[in-house]
């Protein structure tokens, strides 16, 4: 089964936390500047303001300041600037505003005020303000209410950073739906990889045409497999004409040994050594027929004459089958067909191979063991086509190894096999793009054939399990 890769873990998901931590630190450092900047600008241009309203009002005689600042007062509609003079003590004496911040000094340096307090009642909040003595000793406080400049400075400020959010989910959402099409392209490479692994070689990973990174791998790969392929295909096919070649003489030679035999009638030790050369060319036509068999299915491709099949006939035929055999060697053979199911596939082969499983089965049980050939449901849309045994086993380290043609189980040498039982098996379920799997199962031995998808749902039966009690 193929896993779609997660997408935290991808590169395109690393890149894009990447660009989107770069981009909130730049639209911040941006921020920091542009406040930086407006702000400078601002406290110049009031810092000019106030000045000039110093020297304006200095400009006139003491006794005419306060006819002046009345003046100005009264023109002043925008209400943006703000004069007053106070005594010594700090009390107004003329002007708008009300009281003379504690914070501020008669030294004609430019402050920044949190609130000014005028007149009419108000508070200015965000001014700026600067004093002076004046030559009787009085002082003039000139104010100007930035309450403005910083409307529009946060106004802008924020304008910029909803722009930049605008733009960060515009783009990470951008990457990740272009993210998509590689990620299904990557999805494809992989379940072609898988069936490689399986053994079909003749898989190609797809090229699209972009002549992008993916492309170039695939390119890369397709010509390693096209290699691969042939050079297994020629040493797959000197066997196979061997064996070809070899089966004639060989029966020949059968048919020449099984005469020589009746010759021998009345001289049994020359007769006993003909039986033997009869059995040994008996175990190499066996085992050139399995031989030529495995490469013939490795070479059926196409899956034209597969069909619905239900799983319930075609392993009660098996269990009808090999009844007499389990019997003969007072072996226990159950059946159980609780999640049987309809697959689809060619009968004729799965016949094939899960009889070569029951068979191993009961060669290898204990006179008076346990087989068991049932139907085991893994997951929804999932089931597994199991024959346990209690035999002496194959180990971990020779899973793998048994699969493959003539390797015979170091537990299993003294039997009689050409070791290509496993090897029939298993080019069936590469064929169907099942699964086979060995493991052990409540002390039992099990071989399992996994089929990853049915194409029907599991039929209604009551509890059927089949046995005979030996």
């Amino acid at each position: 089964m193929v896993k779609a890769p997660s997408i935290w873990r991808t590169s395109t998901f690393r890149l894009v936390a990447l660009y989107a931590l770069v981009f909130c630190v730049s639209i911040g450092a941006l921020i920091c500047f542009v406040q930086l900047q407006i702000n400078a600008y601002m406290y110049r241009q009031i810092d000019d303001e106030l000045n000039w309203a110093r020297r304006y009002f200095v400009s006139f005689p003491v006794s005419e300041i306060d006819r002046h600042i009345e003046s100005r007062v009264a023109r002043d509609h925008l209400g943006h600037s703000h004069y007053a003079i106070f005594t010594p003590e700090r009390v107004a004496v003329v002007g708008d505003i009300r009281t003379m911040p504690a914070a501020m000094h008669a030294n004609s340096v430019p402050y920044s005020v949190a609130s000014l307090d005028l007149t009419d009642g108000q508070a200015r909040p965000d001014a700026r303000a600067l004093a002076t003595r004046l030559a009787d000793g009085r002082i003039l406080l000139v104010a100007y209410d930035a309450g403005d400049w910083v409307e529009i400075t946060d106004g802008l400020l924020k304008a910029l950073a909803a722009g930049g959010v605008v733009m960060l989910v515009v783009g990470v959402g951008g990457v990740f739906v272009w993210s998509v099409r590689p990620i299904r392209r990557i999805l494809e490479v992989q379940r072609i990889a898988q069936r490689v692994v399986r053994g079909d070689l003749k898989q190609r990973m797809p090229v699209t045409g972009q002549h992008d990174e993916l492309d170039m791998m695939s390119g890369i790969i397709n010509h390693m497999l096209g290699d691969i392929e042939g050079l297994v295909g020629e040493v797959k096919s000197v066997c196979d004409a061997i064996a070809h070649d070899l089966r004639t003489p060989l029966a020949r030679l059968h048919t020449l040994l099984h005469g020589l035999e009746s010759t021998f009638e009345d001289d049994e030790p020359r007769r006993h050594t003909v039986q033997q050369a009869i059995d040994q060319t008996d175990t190499l036509l066996g085992r050139f027929a399995a031989l030529l068999r495995v490469s013939e299915i490795e070479q059926l491709q196409r899956r034209s004459g597969f069909s619905e099949l239900d799983l319930d006939g075609l392993l009660t035929d098996i269990h009808e089958l090999y009844a007499p055999l389990a019997d003969a060697k007072q072996v226990e053979f159950e059946l159980d067909l609780r999640h049987a199911a309809a697959i689809h596939g060619d009968r004729g082969l799965l016949f094939e191979a899960i009889s070569n499983l029951v068979d191993n089965a009961i060669k290898f049980a204990p006179q008076g063991g346990k087989v068991a050939l049932g139907v085991r449901k893994l997951r929804a849309g999932c089931i597994a086509i199991d024959v346990c045994d209690n035999g002496p086993g194959i180990p971990e380290e020779e899973h793998e190894a048994v699969q493959k043609r003539f390797y015979r189980g170091r537990r299993n040498q003294s039997e009689q096999g050409h070791g290509l039982g496993l090897s029939i098996v298993a080019a069936v379920a590469r064929l169907h793009e099942f699964r086979l799997e060995i493991g052990a199962s409540d002390g039992l031995t099990r071989i399992s054939i996994h089929c990853d998808a049915y194409v029907a749902p599991p039929l209604e039966r009551p509890n059927l399990v089949i046995g005979n009690a030996v």
